[in-house]
């Protein structure tokens, strides 16, 4: 999937990465992402996703979460309906992988 950053990010080896880049993420499994710049790679938890890349959704709430369940529809990290335990394009996982209830 392609994005953009929203901020500066600087890892511990020093690397930064801009505001602003582009960059491509692949969902390695249903918790860590990586991500692919022009500067190099990286990778990171796909809960953070909303506040670092555009196309990434916040963490839904409790109350959220517990209405999708009765419904047996969720979304995924960059907002894509599925089932409850599934994926939606580009294999993002459901926030119920995500935050380990499934």
């Amino acid at each position: 999937m392609k994005s953009t950053l929203k901020r500066d990010i600087k890892l511990k080896d020093g690397r930064q990465f801009l505001k602003g880049e582009k960059v491509n993420i692949t969902f390695i499994d249903d918790t860590y992402i990586s991500v692919l710049a022009n500067s190099g790679t990286f990778k990171t938890r796909s809960i953070k996703g909303h506040r670092t890349f555009t196309g990434f959704c916040q963490e839904p709430s409790l109350l959220t979460l517990t209405k999708w369940e009765g419904e047996g529809i969720a979304r995924t990290v960059t907002g894509d309906r599925c089932e409850l335990d599934g994926y939606g394009e580009e294999n993002s996982p459901s926030w119920f992988l995500v935050l380990g209830y499934i």
